[in-house]
């Protein structure tokens, strides 16, 4: 990585140029700002914490966006292929371990080894601290969780038994157990789901009530 020091209205990248860097801020302020027919405006601003840069070379498109330095400020940055270098390997290592993990879970492993990988392809990583609620009975499911690691407790609201508040008492009904005082959660939206493998729906039933 290299240092790039800058001063107050600097352009640190224009929108429209191709990217040759990836900037991590140090410190300063720096302004977000979009052009979109021929009016400019902000839409949002660094200060002193964050990074910008890393989609144009990932993707291999235009800068989306301005970055003009507001004070002066500190950055680091890493060049285009080293970036790439980087993003690449880890994200091919992290892709083979999801596709590891997912062949060993028994609602997944039947299915067809393309549409496991669509399933890999969505895929994200959640971590939850101890005592953390993931889910709530009664909300809509937008996420569809597997557990990598930790203990889960499965918690139905009672029609018969009331809190000290007068509502219906959460009893556990089940509890997942991967050993660890934290959870960390493989998820994907549902409708993710459903688009890589209509082969899901309707089996397993059991999986599915229990998250």
């Amino acid at each position: 990585m290299f240092e790039r020091i800058v001063k107050a209205d600097e352009h640190v990248i224009d929108q429209g140029d191709d990217g040759d860097n990836f900037y991590v801020i140090e410190r300063g302020t720096y302004d977000i700002l979009v052009t979109k027919d021929n009016q400019t405006r902000s839409v949002g601003q660094y200060d002193n914490r964050g990074s910008f840069g890393e989609l144009a070379l990932m993707y291999n498109t235009p800068r989306a966006a301005t970055i003009v330095a507001t004070s002066e400020g500190s950055l680091w940055g890493l060049d285009r292929v080293t970036f790439r270098r980087i993003i690449v390997k880890n994200n091919a290592k992290k892709r083979k371990m999801f596709e590891s993990f997912i062949e060993s879970v028994p609602l997944l492993k039947s299915l067809e080894v393309s549409e496991r990988m669509k399933i890999v392809d969505v895929i994200g990583e959640k971590l939850y601290k101890d005592g953390e609620r993931i889910i709530t009975q009664g909300e809509k499911a937008d996420s569809f969780y597997i557990i990598e690691s930790g203990e889960v407790s499965i918690l139905i609201r009672s029609k018969t038994k009331s809190n000290k508040d007068g509502g219906n008492q959460e009893v556990e009904i089940s509890c997942l157990s991967l050993c660890s005082w934290r959870c960390q959660m493989l998820s994907y939206g549902c409708t993710s789901i459903r688009e890589a493998s209509g082969a899901l729906h309707g089996h397993h039933e059991e999986e599915h009530l229990t998250l």
